[in-house]
Parts: C-alpha cells; structure tokens; sequence
C-alpha cells in the first residue's frame, strides 16, 4: 500500500557528550497518528538490528502488529532507531531479529514498547484506546512465543502439514505419533498468560505465531 507520511518524527538531539540521544515526537491524536517500524531483512543472525520509525495516520499504511510479552527489564539490549542506539528488552529485540531473519522485503511493524512513547502518559492513554483498532487494521498480528529448539521446531514442523484439533482427538484414542509434551510445554510460555490476547485475536484479521525461526498459521495453531 503506498501513501504519503511524514518522516520527521521521532528525531534525534545531540547533548553536550557526542552521543546522540533519541527523542520522541508527539503524535497528531486529530487524525488518529500511530508510529510504524520499518524493518528491513537481514541473513545474519549477529548483524546490528536496525530500525526506522515514522508517523502515520493509523489506516494509512499496510503493517503488521506484533503481539509479544515485554519480558525482564535486566541485561536489555542495544538496536538502531533512526540511526540512534536505543535500548529494548530482550525479548522484545530477540522478536524484531527473528521476523527480520524470515523477511524477504522490509515490512511496517507496530510493536508497542517503541511505538508507544512509554514516558508520555497522556500519549500513553491515548494509544491504549486506540490497540484495539491498531489491531484490527493491521493485515496480520504476528505473535512472538518466544525462541525455539529443537522440540518446538519439529511441534510446529508437524502442527504445520497436520489438523491439530484432529491429531490431538486421535492422540487420545489411540498411540498417534504426535509431539504431545512439547506442545503442552509450549502452551505454557509467557505470551498464553497475557491479559490482553482475548482482545488482540477477537480483532485481528490473521494470526501467525512465531516461535524461534518456525512461523505457522494461526489456523493450524
């Protein structure tokens, strides 16, 4: 979807130190403004993650939303906003790198704890009354379950050519081969407790989870 937007958003300062520092700018609330990431692909698991940032009116721009657990605020790591190193929490930086390793073409992502300035209340509210929407407009909610292994790999190798809601039927009448355990374990992650995925998924129009370098519908979840 092409469409005009500003770019001269969440600009940059430079102290009295060399270092740069990133600043946010304030969203437009009159025409209903929202930030984007743009994140482009990348082969390299250990390459620096960069990002750019700009504002748009929310139906403006086709973007994908990403639903995901903030995670511990300890040991958080650096990306590239703008050019300006900026520090996110793990888990946050661990999604935007595995999504970014998957890409065939940059792509738009709404993902809150940057999208959002956190240390602005009043913007705050305002974008919280708006997830709803930002969720429903977007083309496809991706949902971060975290990294994987071996065992998650080959679950969602098998969820992805296989009915789920079959196979586990079939699983409890019978000896099928199926990953039970790893799918019970996976149910158990951090992302299924969250408070808001009733409202995320009631809205959204598709879901693709995300669990390490395996992507699958959200259909065969």
């Amino acid at each position: 979807m092409e469409a005009s937007y500003s770019t001269n958003n969440a600009l940059a300062t430079t102290n009295s130190t060399p270092q740069a520092v990133f600043q946010y700018q304030p969203l437009d609330p009159s025409i209903r403004e929202i930030r984007l990431l743009n994140l482009t692909p990348t082969d390299d698991p250990h390459s620096d993650l960069e990002l750019s940032i700009l504002h748009t009116p929310l139906e403006t721009l086709s973007f994908y939303a990403l639903s995901y657990t903030w995670g511990s605020p300890q040991n958080p790591l650096e990306i590239l906003l703008n050019g300006i190193k900026l520090q996110v929490r793990v888990n946050l930086f661990a999604a935007l790198k595995a999504i970014s390793l998957q890409l065939d073409a940059p792509v738009m992502i709404w993902a809150d704890a940057l999208c959002i300035n956190q240390n602005d209340s009043e913007e705050k509210g305002q974008q919280v009354e708006m997830m709803t929407d930002i969720y429903r407009t977007a083309k496809q909610t991706l949902i971060w379950l975290g990294e994987g292994d071996a065992e998650t790999d080959a679950l969602i190798n098998a969820m992805d050519v296989i009915d789920l809601r079959k196979a586990v039927q079939k699983l409890i009448r019978s000896t099928a081969n199926f990953p039970i355990l790893p799918l019970t374990d996976l149910s158990y992650r951090e992302w299924f407790s969250r408070v808001w995925i009733i409202q995320e998924l009631s809205v959204t129009k598709t879901v693709t989870f995300v669990c390490g370098s395996k992507w699958i519908d959200g259909n065969n979840f």
